[in-house]
């Protein structure tokens, strides 16, 4: 009898272990149909096409780099003609964090997620005018470093105020607060 009850079991934790399996691969297929970037389908070509627009940039070259292990690696260049130049290859790009070099201390980031999208902005607002058009990722991205830069440009005035505050006047600002 207990032999019985033993093989049961076993048949029944071999269905269960046979069942999770096949739920965790459909699960794994499923969610690769979600992330697969579904509504870009129509406007996708094999490889990327990134055109970007630098309003006041004169004809030059522009390096498209990414970064890996806390450096700069080239991955793309194009030639820029009155401000404009696109970025193409045939493979896909991975995703992740990139960098649009201009010269040796002019760039700016772009999250590459998506394979085929468009850029504009001004040389000499890099950030504050930078639009972007088929991104999801970008926007909010230069949203936060609009942000930030706001927020920077409110303390400073107050760091360096506090910079030059004495010893003395603090223990009497600190008596003050405390009265």
């Amino acid at each position: 009898m207990i032999l019985n009850f033993v093989s049961s079991n076993q048949k029944n934790m071999k269905q269960i272990i046979f069942l999770l399996i096949l739920s965790q691969i459909s699960l794994n297929v499923s969610a690769q149909n979600i992330f697969s970037n579904s509504d870009n389908k129509k406007d996708k070509t094999e490889g990327y096409k990134i055109d970007g627009e630098i309003i006041g940039l004169q004809d030059s070259t522009v390096m498209l780099a990414y970064y890996f292990g806390g450096k700069q690696y080239a991955t793309d260049t194009a030639r820029v003609i009155n401000g404009k130049f696109t970025f193409q290859g045939e493979k896909e790009l991975k995703g992740g964090m990139y960098l649009v070099v201009l010269s040796e201390n002019k760039y700016f980031d772009l999250i590459i997620c998506e394979q085929n999208f468009s850029f504009s902005t001004k040389l000499t607002d890099l950030y504050g005018s930078m639009s972007f058009k088929k991104s999801k990722e970008n926007p909010p991205f230069y949203d936060y470093l609009n942000f930030i830069t706001q927020m920077q440009e409110k303390i400073t005035p107050i760091m360096q105020q506090l910079e030059s505050v004495t010893e003395e006047d603090k223990k009497i600002e600190l008596q003050i607060e405390r009265k």
